[in-house]
């Protein structure tokens, strides 16, 4: 098995982008864009060494969990913006698949 080299992710000022949906739907809607995710990776140890492959793996995963993600939440909750609290079990199966704890996965 080939060592795995990890690249420090840059560090940059949070920045957020507002989202205009179409036909006034969800116009409050904030975005975290990439930069704003790296800079918040890089404030948690195991976060800021993670490879580029899980963070892949992590992001689809969570893409293909959606509807599981949102099926327990409050239907106030907008299905456009990631929920504050996972579903315990979408947290320890995330942890388990990328291999960081529950606790990073709450900070992803």
């Amino acid at each position: 098995m080939a060592d795995i080299t990890y690249l420090p992710l840059p560090l940059v000022t949070p920045h957020f982008t507002h989202c205009h949906c179409r036909q006034g739907q969800h116009t409050n809607t904030w975005a975290m864009d990439i930069t704003s995710l790296f800079a918040a990776m890089q404030q948690h140890d195991q976060l800021a060494t993670m490879s580029f492959l899980n963070l892949t793996t992590f992001l689809r995963c969570t893409s293909l969990l959606k509807d599981d993600i949102l099926q327990p939440q409050p239907h106030t909750v907008s299905v456009l913006v990631a929920p504050n609290i996972l579903p315990p079990s979408i947290n320890k199966f995330l942890a388990e698949r990328v291999n960081i704890s529950e606790d990073a996965v709450d900070v992803l």
